[in-house]
């Protein structure tokens, strides 16, 4: 078998519905790629699910996307992984331009596919503009050996040869693992032609639970509980504004200065917001679970 397609789901079947729809229209042999799909619910809910003759599906019960990836790695059968997640949409012809994309480069044994945002009012809202400056930029992941696993392939051996995703991070664990193969020299390419495609994100609700998401994944990687004076000046640190960030914004050509401005105060914001939720757990009981 070629591929084995790994995608977590957290309560979301009716978007998961839609991906699965577009992996039953590949136009790839379905005889040489699997479908695993992992439930991170708590509760064993299947939930209303497209049926398919290369359709698996697994129940993941520890909390986290990266515990429910490394439990679909160990079920897969496919020499290439690849990584999609159920709210992706996946371009008709994402598998076969991946395995063409391996045959024509032999000597790489990683790939970060292309992301599409899909916006619904993206000259008008603050949030769709944030997203289509910081959101996915997979070409300049793949130069520096990254990926994000909405869409991104990597041969079965590696995981057995560098060890899984560590499963204590809910986010930044992608990032963490290619890191590592990185350093293990196991080259990585940029396939702009194997597509997947993602809304952006549209409200600040969103993009929230996505700072809290990112805190929590920084948090469970590198940063340590330290005493409140600490904290606190870690705090004020991290809630500077972000003139460093004014050189890159600036250079979005398909924005005007006004909806620059708007790009950068929501990554002010967003800083702010990160900031605030590494505080709480530096400073408190809670952890990562319990976001």
């Amino acid at each position: 078998m070629r591929f084995s397609v790994i995608i977590p789901t957290y309560l979301d079947w009716d978007r998961l519905s839609n991906c699965l729809e577009a992996l039953n229209k590949q136009q790839f042999p379905k005889e040489d790629f699997e479908v695993i799909v992992i439930n991170n619910h708590l509760e064993h809910e299947e939930g209303k699910l497209l049926t398919g003759s290369n359709i698996k599906i697994l129940h993941e019960p520890k909390p986290g996307s990266y515990a429910a990836r490394n439990l679909g790695i160990q079920s897969a059968k496919g020499e290439i992984l690849a990584f999609t997640d159920s709210d992706c949409v996946p371009d008709t012809f994402w598998l076969s331009r991946a395995d063409a994309f391996f045959k024509e480069n032999p000597h790489l044994q990683r790939g970060a596919g292309k992301i599409e945002l899909l916006y619904s009012n993206l000259d008008n809202n603050p949030v769709e503009l944030y997203e289509s400056v910081y959101a996915f930029n997979q070409q300049e992941n793949a130069k520096k050996g990254l990926s994000v696993t909405a869409n991104f392939f990597a041969f079965r051996k590696l995981f057995t040869e560098i060890g899984y995703f560590d499963d204590s991070l809910f986010s930044g664990g992608d990032y963490q693992w290619n890191r590592l193969a990185t350093s293990s020299n196991m080259p990585m390419g940029y396939i702009a032609d194997a597509k997947v495609f993602h809304p952006a994100r549209c409200s600040f609700e969103q993009l929230q639970k996505k700072a809290v998401r990112v805190a929590a994944g920084e948090f469970g990687e590198n940063l340590k509980k330290i005493s409140k004076v600490s904290s606190c000046i870690l705090l004020l640190k991290d809630c500077r504004p972000p003139l460093f960030e004014i050189k890159k914004i600036s250079k979005e050509k398909h924005l005007s200065f006004l909806q620059k401005t708007k790009v950068w105060c929501v990554r002010y914001w967003f800083r702010v917001t990160k900031a605030k939720e590494q505080f709480k757990l530096r400073t408190t009981n809670k952890s990562p679970e319990n976001i």
